[in-house]
Order: structure tokens, then C-alpha cells, then sequence
């Protein structure tokens, strides 16, 4: 085998293609939630307070259209995919750009507006993302950066990206974070899914847990992620679980990354479908998009959507699509 240079790291041609393989799969997993989660809520009567928002921005009608279009989750994971096929790793000035860039071409993704603003700043900026991302965000204690679930929402990908390299998995989920979040919870978030990604992809069920507790900072968040992970699998509700540790309404790290890490679990110890941890998903309602982003990008290598969801979901760019 001959080896190829790609940016951070040396690897041979034929693990960065099955690399690249495992990272598509838990992306195109990752959109297939993220647009479910986000439009399949409009056509129901108690509809989550973020349903089809990205529908009626781009002037789509779910109820006719050939594809449900994804969000702004799908579209900063798009930006990440492509810095991992590039560098084998996460060059953090190159992803600020990435993802202003994709911000530029297509703003009508559901985009909050601080992160907006932000990404228009890196568009002329992004040698300063840190000073940017580190003080972007206003607190009663002062100026921080953002504990908000959007880094979590995209960062499933580098579990599937670097597998059982819990080191790799983690200095790269810590950085990307870093570009747009740069917060210790919104750290926490992208390493915890991250990893629950890479054994989900690669590893065995028995380590999920006690693999992201080891590797996730301490703090609040992974406090919570320790509660859910000891539940009682078969006899917890779904429901008790939300009402302990939230179900993303407040579109917090907090409140988001918990849940679906557990909603993962449960689909992957069971075996069972796609749609079936996305209805589950829909039922608790909340940020119904991001849970099912990051429940899509965790279980996506292990459990694939059907083709009905794939061909009802938007394609994702030719650039990143596996062969």
C-alpha cells in the first residue's frame, strides 16, 4: 500500500477510504435524523416549537416536497466531514472557514442568530476564531463562549472518523468545539457524543458508557450523562429520563446530549430501527432536530435508516457522497 499525506497525520490510501466510508455513513445517518426529527414533527398535531421552521425558510411544503430538507446541524457537520477528509484531523482555522463559507452559500438552515452572526464574522475574521468563539457569548458572570448544543449537534462524525482512538477521538472533538463553542459544557458534549459514535461504529456495546465517562471532562454535563447511564435499560421510560435531564428545549448542551445518548443506547442494545428511536424522539419533542442528528450520527454505522428514509431525506454535496 502506498501512503498519503493528509494534512495532520500520515495514513495509507486504503484505511483513509474506509475512514472516509464510516464517517459518510454516520453523516448521511446524521442528516436522515436531523431533517426526520425536524419535519416529520410538522405533520403531527403537537408539533415541537422548532417544527419545519427550515421547510417555510426555503419555501418548501414537506407535504409534497421529494426531499425533507435537513438543517443547520447537517450543514456544520457537512463543514467537519470535509476538514476530516482533508486533514485527517480538525485544522480549527480551516473549519472557521469551512463553516463560514457554507454559511455564506446557504443561510436559510435554521441557523440561530448569535451563531449567524458569528460565522459572518469569521467570513472576514477567521485567523481570531478563538477570541471570537471564547467571548461571543453574554453571561451574568461576563462574556464566555457558547454552552448552547451546537457543537454536539455535528461532531458525531469524528467518532466515526478515528474509531478506537479514544485519544484522536477526543483531541478532535475538543477542537472542533473549540472553533464556534468554546466552552467547557459545549466541550464535554462533542467528546461525549463523539465517543459514543466511535463505539457504536467500532467498538462493543458493553464499553458505550464506561468509555464516555472515562474520556468526558468532569463537570455538570457528564454528571448527567453518569445518571442516565445508570439506568435500569428495560425498565426506565423514556419520560423518566427527559424528566431528569431535559430534552434539548432549551437548546443547551445540558439538556440535549444526555437524552440522546441514551435514545442511542437503547436503539443499538435492542436492535432496533432507525425510526423507531426517532419516533421515540419526536414523542418527547423538545429540539426534535438535534436529538436526531446526534442520534443519527451515533448509531448510523450500526444501525442504517431504510432506503424509504434515505430517498425521503436531502442529498447530501457530491463532494462528500462514498462511493
Amino acid at each position: 500500500m502506498t501512503s498519503a499525506r493528509v494534512g495532520l497525520s500520515t495514513v495509507t490510501n486504503d484505511i483513509m477510504n474506509y475512514k472516509k466510508y464510516e464517517t459518510y455513513r454516520s453523516l448521511r445517518a446524521l442528516s436522515i435524523g436531523d431533517a426526520s426529527g425536524e419535519n416529520e414533527m410538522k405533520v403531527l398535531p403537537q408539533a415541537a416549537y422548532k417544527a419545519g421552521n427550515v421547510a417555510i425558510e426555503r419555501g418548501v411544503s414537506i407535504e409534497i416536497a421529494n426531499h425533507w430538507p435537513w438543517t443547520d446541524d447537517t450543514h456544520m457537520a457537512i463543514g467537519v466531514t470535509r476538514v476530516l477528509f482533508k486533514f485527517n484531523g480538525i485544522d480549527q482555522k480551516a473549519l472557521a472557514d469551512e463553516f463560514a463559507n457554507n454559511y455564506y452559500k446557504d443561510r436559510m438552515r435554521g441557523y440561530g442568530n448569535g451563531t449567524g452572526r458569528l460565522l459572518q464574522l469569521f467570513l472576514y475574521d477567521s485567523e481570531n476564531w478563538k477570541s471570537h468563539s471564547s467571548t461571543w457569548w453574554q453571561t451574568p458572570n461576563g462574556f464566555s463562549g457558547s454552552i448552547g448544543n451546537g457543537s454536539a449537534m455535528r461532531d458525531t462524525v469524528i467518532g466515526a472518523h478515528f474509531g478506537l482512538d479514544f485519544d484522536a477521538v477526543t483531541a478532535s472533538a475538543r477542537a472542533s468545539a473549540e472553533v464556534t463553542h468554546y466552552s467547557d459544557p459545549a466541550i464535554a458534549g462533542s467528546i461525549a457524543v463523539a465517543l459514543a459514535a466511535a463505539i457504536a461504529t467500532y467498538g462493543n456495546l458493553d464499553d458505550y458508557w464506561s468509555t464516555i465517562l472515562r474520556f468526558t471532562p468532569s463537570g455538570e454535563l457528564r454528571d448527567r450523562i453518569e445518571w442516565v447511564s445508570q439506568q435500569d435499560a428495560q425498565h426506565t421510560s423514556n419520560w423518566d429520563v427527559v424528566t431528569k435531564v431535559g430534552n434539548g428545549k432549551n437548546v443547551l448542551v445540558l439538556d440535549t446530549v444526555p437524552f440522546a445518548l441514551w435514545q442511542a443506547y437503547q436503539m443499538l442494545l435492542w436492535n432496533r430501527p432507525f425510526a423507531e428511536g426517532i419516533n421515540s424522539i419526536i414523542e418527547v419533542g423538545g429540539d426534535t432536530d438535534t436529538l436526531g442528528a446526534i442520534y443519527g450520527g451515533i448509531i448510523g454505522n450500526r444501525i442504517f435508516p431504510t432506503k424509504e428514509e434515505d430517498l425521503r431525506t436531502e442529498p447530501l454535496p457530491e463532494d462528500l457522497v462514498a462511493e
